[in-house]
Protein backbone atom coordinates (compact mmCIF):
# COMPACT_ATOMS: atom_id res chain seq x y z
CA UNK A 1 0.00 0.00 0.00
CA UNK A 2 1.39 3.41 -0.94
CA UNK A 3 1.55 6.32 1.49
CA UNK A 4 -1.28 8.01 -0.45
CA UNK A 5 -3.59 4.96 -0.31
CA UNK A 6 -3.86 4.91 3.48
CA UNK A 7 -5.87 8.17 3.65
CA UNK A 8 -9.66 8.58 3.59
CA UNK A 9 -10.49 10.20 0.23
CA UNK A 10 -14.12 11.19 0.80
CA UNK A 11 -16.60 11.85 3.54
CA UNK A 12 -19.80 9.96 4.21
CA UNK A 13 -22.84 10.34 2.00
CA UNK A 14 -25.10 10.39 5.06
CA UNK A 15 -23.23 12.79 7.40
CA UNK A 16 -21.61 16.20 7.08
CA UNK A 17 -18.34 14.81 8.41
CA UNK A 18 -15.71 16.52 6.25
CA UNK A 19 -14.03 18.16 9.28
CA UNK A 20 -13.98 14.80 11.02
CA UNK A 21 -12.49 13.12 7.93
CA UNK A 22 -9.85 15.89 7.84
CA UNK A 23 -9.04 15.18 11.51
CA UNK A 24 -8.90 11.42 10.86
CA UNK A 25 -6.51 12.04 7.97
CA UNK A 26 -4.39 14.33 10.18
CA UNK A 27 -4.15 11.42 12.62
CA UNK A 28 -2.94 9.17 9.78
CA UNK A 29 -0.46 11.86 8.72
CA UNK A 30 1.07 11.91 12.23
CA UNK A 31 0.77 8.22 13.19
CA UNK A 32 0.87 6.35 9.88
CA UNK A 33 -2.36 4.42 10.49
CA UNK A 34 -6.07 5.21 10.98
CA UNK A 35 -7.42 5.98 14.44
CA UNK A 36 -10.45 3.83 13.57
CA UNK A 37 -12.49 2.88 10.52
CA UNK A 38 -15.37 5.06 9.38
CA UNK A 39 -17.86 2.26 10.10
CA UNK A 40 -16.65 1.60 13.66
CA UNK A 41 -18.55 2.47 16.87
CA UNK A 42 -15.72 4.87 17.81
CA UNK A 43 -16.26 6.85 14.59
CA UNK A 44 -20.03 6.98 15.11
CA UNK A 45 -19.44 8.19 18.67
CA UNK A 46 -17.30 11.03 17.27
CA UNK A 47 -20.03 11.77 14.66
CA UNK A 48 -22.44 12.26 17.56
CA UNK A 49 -20.02 14.24 19.75
CA UNK A 50 -19.08 16.62 16.91
CA UNK A 51 -22.64 17.18 15.71
CA UNK A 52 -22.09 15.75 12.23
CA UNK A 53 -25.57 14.20 12.15
CA UNK A 54 -27.16 17.66 12.23
CA UNK A 55 -25.88 18.86 8.85
CA UNK A 56 -22.41 20.13 9.73
CA UNK A 57 -19.63 19.46 12.17
CA UNK A 58 -20.35 22.05 14.84
CA UNK A 59 -17.60 21.13 17.30
CA UNK A 60 -14.49 19.24 16.18
CA UNK A 61 -12.76 19.51 19.59
CA UNK A 62 -14.11 16.20 21.04
CA UNK A 63 -12.69 14.30 18.06
CA UNK A 64 -9.33 16.09 18.25
CA UNK A 65 -9.15 15.29 21.96
CA UNK A 66 -10.04 11.61 21.40
CA UNK A 67 -7.30 11.32 18.76
CA UNK A 68 -4.76 13.32 20.83
CA UNK A 69 -4.56 16.05 18.17
CA UNK A 70 -4.67 19.80 18.62
CA UNK A 71 -5.14 22.90 16.54
CA UNK A 72 -1.76 24.56 16.57
CA UNK A 73 -2.15 27.68 14.48
CA UNK A 74 -5.14 29.28 12.82
CA UNK A 75 -5.00 31.67 9.85
CA UNK A 76 -7.95 33.90 9.00
CA UNK A 77 -6.19 34.63 5.68
CA UNK A 78 -3.64 32.17 4.34
CA UNK A 79 -0.92 32.51 1.73
CA UNK A 80 1.80 29.83 1.41
CA UNK A 81 4.13 32.36 -0.21
CA UNK A 82 3.92 34.59 2.90
CA UNK A 83 2.95 32.38 5.85
CA UNK A 84 5.29 29.89 7.46
CA UNK A 85 3.37 26.67 7.97
CA UNK A 86 3.73 22.99 8.82
CA UNK A 87 1.60 20.24 7.37
CA UNK A 88 -1.04 18.96 7.71
CA UNK A 89 -3.38 21.91 7.20
CA UNK A 90 -7.15 21.83 7.27
CA UNK A 91 -8.23 24.22 4.51
CA UNK A 92 -11.71 25.64 4.43
CA UNK A 93 -13.13 25.86 0.91
CA UNK A 94 -16.40 26.66 -0.84
CA UNK A 95 -17.46 24.11 -3.43
CA UNK A 96 -20.75 24.04 -5.33
CA UNK A 97 -21.40 20.34 -4.58
CA UNK A 98 -20.76 20.68 -0.82
CA UNK A 99 -21.05 24.33 0.18
CA UNK A 100 -18.51 24.99 2.91
CA UNK A 101 -16.14 22.05 3.01
CA UNK A 102 -12.99 21.01 4.90
CA UNK A 103 -10.08 19.40 3.08
CA UNK A 104 -6.66 18.40 4.36
CA UNK A 105 -3.39 19.41 2.73
CA UNK A 106 -0.77 16.71 3.33
CA UNK A 107 1.99 17.80 0.95
CA UNK A 108 3.22 21.03 -0.64
CA UNK A 109 5.77 21.55 -3.40
CA UNK A 110 7.03 25.12 -3.39
CA UNK A 111 8.78 25.03 -6.78
CA UNK A 112 5.46 24.49 -8.55
CA UNK A 113 3.18 25.95 -5.84
CA UNK A 114 1.04 22.83 -5.58
CA UNK A 115 -0.76 21.22 -2.63
CA UNK A 116 -1.73 17.58 -2.29
CA UNK A 117 -5.19 17.58 -0.73
CA UNK A 118 -7.63 14.96 0.51
CA UNK A 119 -11.43 14.84 0.24
CA UNK A 120 -11.79 17.26 -2.68
CA UNK A 121 -12.40 14.82 -5.54
CA UNK A 122 -15.34 16.74 -7.04
CA UNK A 123 -13.06 19.70 -7.78
CA UNK A 124 -12.09 19.58 -11.45
CA UNK A 125 -8.68 21.16 -10.82
CA UNK A 126 -7.58 18.34 -8.47
CA UNK A 127 -5.67 15.49 -10.13
CA UNK A 128 -6.56 11.87 -9.39
CA UNK A 129 -3.57 11.82 -7.01
CA UNK A 130 -4.84 14.88 -5.13
CA UNK A 131 -2.64 17.67 -6.50
CA UNK A 132 -3.96 21.20 -7.05
CA UNK A 133 -2.04 24.34 -7.91
CA UNK A 134 -2.13 27.03 -5.24
CA UNK A 135 -3.61 29.51 -7.70
CA UNK A 136 -6.52 27.15 -8.47
CA UNK A 137 -7.04 26.38 -4.78
CA UNK A 138 -7.45 30.08 -3.96
CA UNK A 139 -10.56 30.18 -6.14
CA UNK A 140 -12.19 27.85 -3.59
CA UNK A 141 -10.84 29.33 -0.37
CA UNK A 142 -13.28 31.20 1.88
CA UNK A 143 -13.95 34.88 1.32
CA UNK A 144 -12.24 37.24 3.75
CA UNK A 145 -15.49 38.17 5.51
CA UNK A 146 -16.30 34.55 6.35
CA UNK A 147 -16.32 33.40 9.98
CA UNK A 148 -14.49 30.17 9.11
CA UNK A 149 -10.69 30.23 9.26
CA UNK A 150 -8.88 29.80 5.95
CA UNK A 151 -6.36 27.29 7.34
CA UNK A 152 -5.76 25.40 10.58
CA UNK A 153 -2.56 23.54 11.39
CA UNK A 154 -3.19 20.21 13.16
CA UNK A 155 -0.49 18.52 15.21
CA UNK A 156 -0.18 15.54 17.51
CA UNK A 157 -0.20 16.24 21.26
Amino acid sequence: MSKWDKYFKKNSDQYADCQLIAAMNAYIFHHGKPFCSTDSPAYHKMIQACGCRAGSCINIKPALKAMALKQRKVWKHFSPSIDVFKLPLVLSVWETHYGFHSILAVDYIKRCDAFRVLNFAKCKQVTKDGWIFEEDLYHYMNPSNCAEPAAVQIEAR
